[in-house]
């Protein structure tokens, strides 16, 4: 699982605590990648603190902030497990959240047939002020057409096939390039893909929501 950081320690401390529950029952080895592009040494503290009080299997990059997909292709080049997930700063999963998506892209795998390129499940989309959460994908777009076009599944939600996560790097220039990766993925899988479960909770005070280029287009 990588996180990404940047000079926001607190909601880094709150991903990292959702993840003890997140993997309840899980029995696979994995590891958490903490890739940071801070200008301080907070977040660095944050990581250290929770690894040792979790027991988190933590391994921590800090590297020069380069944009949010540009740092995602570094860190998916240093991810080496068989599957591979983002969960950025801010955003955190459901109990059992990581359990449930592993569980499901394993039994989708079939002897002698390519493995599946993602699975994914819903999240809980938590806006700012008074506005109450909703749940995407909505449960009424039973149709994987409608998801590609609409693209309403979470990233957060989503478990990648690490090779064909390597194979689909996201465009440095695009505010909004994770929606190629996952259209690609869903044509790739099908719609077995699709986990009928909130698994994530994904915040729009978070620090990859609240960077200038994707205020606005979330103001548009």
């Amino acid at each position: 699982m990588i996180t990404l950081c940047r000079n926001n320690p607190a909601q880094l401390e709150a991903t990292l605590a959702s993840l003890p529950a997140a993997v309840d029952g899980f029995t696979w080895p994995w590891q958490v990648l903490v890739f940071d592009g801070s200008v301080d040494d907070a977040c660095a503290a944050v990581a250290r603190t929770q690894a040792i009080a979790l027991h988190l299997p933590l391994r921590y990059e800090l590297r020069p902030a380069r944009g949010i997909y540009a740092a995602m292709n570094e860190a998916l080049a240093l991810a080496d497990g068989a599957l591979v997930a983002f969960m950025h700063a801010g955003d955190c999963y459901l109990p059992a959240g990581i359990t449930a998506l592993v569980q499901h892209w394993r039994a989708l795998v079939e002897p002698g047939s390519p493995l599946p390129a993602a699975v994914f499940g819903q999240a809980w989309v938590q806006p700012s002020g008074t506005v109450p959460a909703w749940l995407t994908p909505d449960p009424a777009m039973g149709r994987l057409r409608r998801w590609r076009r609409g693209m309403v599944p979470c990233h957060q939600a989503f478990v990648f096939e690490r090779e064909f996560a390597l194979a689909h790097p996201y465009a440095a220039g695009s505010l909004v390039a994770d929606r190629a990766v996952m259209r690609v993925a869903l044509a790739a899988t099908g719609p077995q893909a699709y986990l009928r479960q909130p698994v994530c909770v994904y915040d729009l005070t978070g620090e990859s929501s609240s960077l200038p280029d994707c205020t606005e287009l979330w103001r548009r």
